[in-house]
């Protein structure tokens, strides 16, 4: 009785924890007869009432599995779209700094010594900075799904921080800025090595994500 009273409130605790709170308004409601049916177990077993006590237990301890498989599911559900997304942005973020890679490579071809194309420059500068907004925007949706994974998915959660604790180490971020800062100075060919950096970085953060997914 006890061990299914603390198991009760952890899963009471996972209900309030979730996201989607409108659809768990049926799985709180489910808990809450579980629990009007450990009452009664405990009523009856103090009755002396062994029989009535031992049914409602049973019922209270199946209707309390059911609702645990039903939070797994939705649970897997809700990680296997936010996995999804972030499947899709790493891949869009991967396939844009490819692009910038490409344009870099193609203005230190065309460059010409003490010429600076301020457009060229200034379209790259902006797709940089892109770039930085779009990757933080994708670290945070990550470190959100590792805190919420931790218990429901520790596999999910650990790659996703594998992946996530590499990206932070190898700086991405403050090389897209280095590179764009670079650009700005005019010294391309500094620019081309610092963001093949993070070029690399980006594209082991996408397959590290599909890894996870």
């Amino acid at each position: 009785q006890q061990e299914l009273l603390r198991d009760s409130d952890e899963l009471n605790e996972r209900i309030e924890e979730a996201n989607n709170q409108s659809q768990m308004e049926q799985t709180r409601q489910q808990l809450e007869q579980s629990r009007e049916q450990q009452q009664q177990s405990s009523q009856a077993l103090e009755q002396g009432n062994v029989p009535e006590a031992l049914s409602a237990g049973t019922r209270a301890e199946r209707q309390f599995e059911r609702m645990r498989d039903e939070l797994r599911e939705q649970a897997a559900e809700q990680f296997t779209e936010e996995m999804r997304e972030m499947r899709e942005q790493a891949r869009e973020l991967d396939e844009r700094q490819q692009d910038i890679s490409s344009q870099l490579d193609e203005a230190q071809q065309n460059a010409q010594p003490g010429l600076r194309p301020t457009t060229e420059t200034d379209d790259l500068q902006d797709a940089l900075s892109e770039q930085q907004e779009d990757l933080g925007e994708l670290l945070t949706e990550m470190e959100q799904t590792i805190t919420e994974a931790e218990d429901a998915e520790p596999l999910l959660a650990q790659k996703l921080y594998d992946s996530f604790r590499d990206a932070s180490r190898n700086q991405t971020d403050q090389n897209l800025e280095t590179t764009s800062d670079l650009l700005e100075r005019g010294l391309r060919d500094q620019a081309r090595q610092v963001e093949s950096i993070a070029a690399d970085s980006i594209s082991n953060l996408r397959e590290g994500i599909e890894e996870a997914a």
